[in-house]
């Protein structure tokens, strides 16, 4: 009884630090951002991402803007993290637009 206590919860013990280690650790991507939905929501690539409300966002200068300064479709550089409620950005950076030579 007592074994099966201790294992019982040194698994409780494992799945809450996976849990919380993976919840933390931030994931970064390049792609499309078309458009900002009603809701606060981003696409980006097809894809729908809830944005922080504390996220960073440089445009191609590395100045500090809103997300309604973005000029969509914008080339992005962004982090996410998953959450509960899904995909979370916290960073935005706009990437520079290549100038044809």
């Amino acid at each position: 009884m007592r074994k099966s206590f201790l294992l019982l919860l040194m698994f409780f013990l494992a799945s809450s630090f996976i849990g919380t280690s993976l919840a933390a650790v931030a994931i970064s991507g390049e792609g499309i951002m078309s458009s900002i939905e009603e809701d606060g929501s981003i696409i980006i690539d097809e894809g729908g991402y809830l944005v922080d409300n504390k996220v960073l966002i440089l445009n191609s200068e590395r100045k500090k803007i809103s997300l309604h300064q973005l000029s969509l479709p914008a080339r992005i550089y962004f982090e996410y993290e998953y959450t509960k409620k899904g995909p979370v950005i916290k960073v935005i950076k706009e990437i520079p637009k290549e100038i044809p030579q």
